[in-house]
């Protein structure tokens, strides 16, 4: 099962290696869009625009939590719960994500930071990346 590669926007060939780094992972910075535009000489505008833009098309479904297996250590405190329903659709496509993540759960951006930060340092919680769809069977690449 052949999976087709996202398609590149016309013209622009550093969004190959921008949508490559969304994939490995966004930091805990406070404006990870812009840290991840940054090498590319990329606003965060254009960063967040893009990704809108592969959400929209179906080649993403979010930029989410990417748990590792759950159910061998399952989360039962209530912030935790609350912060992954929160972010069950994906992370904001904000400036500054966390903090609007924050705002829903009427916390601070730095209590999100930090509970995430716990979660990768346990291992509970792979990356922080834009999430693929399951493929949907053979496929053929034009």
């Amino acid at each position: 099962m052949e999976r087709c590669p996202p398609a590149q926007p016309p013209g622009a060939p550093q969004h190959s290696v921008l949508l490559q780094r969304a994939l490995a992972g966004l930091t805990l910075d406070d404006e990870p869009f812009a840290q991840l535009g940054a090498p590319l000489d990329l606003r965060a505008e254009a960063v967040i625009d893009l990704l809108q833009q592969q959400v929209a098309r179906g080649q993403w479904l979010r930029i989410g939590l990417v748990f590792a297996d759950l159910a061998s250590a399952p989360l039962t405190d209530e912030f935790g719960l609350a912060l992954i329903a929160a972010s069950a659709s994906g992370l904001p496509l904000l400036h500054k994500p966390y903090e609007a993540l924050g705002a829903m759960l009427g916390v601070p951006a730095r209590q999100v930071q930090a509970r995430l930060a716990d979660w990768l340092a346990e291992g509970r919680l792979q990356r922080i990346a834009a999430v693929l769809p399951p493929p949907a069977g053979p496929t053929q690449c034009a």
